[in-house]
């Protein structure tokens, strides 16, 4: 029903590239469903949206619980067992996306301190797009497959891919996935290494 993975990183090779040593912990969730209609504020408008994998990245170890069937009640105590170990302050790019998942799908708030994403008027970054340029800014291309990504930063694929893997049980499908966060985990930690994180913006609780 519900799986486990961990992984220890290297963090001289963190060291070559960016700050192992940040205080606190990056979340980044996979899901599964629509937004609904709201402002991008209000927390309504996660409402019908679930996570499939949680991953957290605290500068030494990869955490990632993931779901293997389509009954989402299964990951909720494990996503709250996770939460009560890891250590504060939480990253997340695009908190307000983490913040609003995990306060419709646990029914309580769990504030996020810092925001990865730096808003600008009228547009919001990209992940992928800010980690190209930073990486190919610092020098640092030749350390690409260090942040392998099977989807190359489209995390509809990993929402599309986690159904077709309900569907078929084909396992090349479920570690796509997995992968994937992964990988959004290291980016936004190389993000974060490379520039300042603002803080998170309040989710409305409508």
């Amino acid at each position: 029903m519900i799986r486990k993975r961990e992984e220890k990183i290297d963090r001289e090779k963190l060291r070559l590239i960016g700050n192992p040593d940040f205080e606190g912990t990056i979340i980044d969730i996979e899901t599964y469903g629509p937004f609904e209609g709201f402002s991008r504020l209000d927390g309504r408008k996660y409402r019908r949206i679930r996570p499939t994998v949680f991953g957290a990245f605290n500068g030494e170890k990869i955490t990632q619980i993931y779901l293997v069937t389509d009954n989402f009640d299964k990951i909720r105590d494990p996503i709250l067992e996770v939460l009560n170990d890891l250590l504060r302050p939480y990253y997340a790019f695009n908190a307000l996306f983490e913040m609003g998942i995990l306060l419709n799908f646990l029914g309580e708030e769990v504030i996020f301190e810092y925001d990865i994403q730096h808003p600008q008027e009228g547009y919001f970054e990209k992940k992928e797009r800010i980690f190209q340029d930073l990486i190919q800014r610092n020098g640092h291309i030749q350390h690409k497959d260090f942040f392998y990504d099977p989807y190359h930063g489209d995390g509809r694929k990993a929402m599309e891919e986690w159904a077709r893997f309900i569907h078929t049980k084909d396992e090349r499908l479920m570690n796509r996935v997995v992968s994937h966060n992964r990988a959004c985990l290291l980016k936004e930690w190389y993000i974060l290494s490379h520039r300042k994180a603002i803080p998170a913006k309040k989710l409305n609780r409508n």
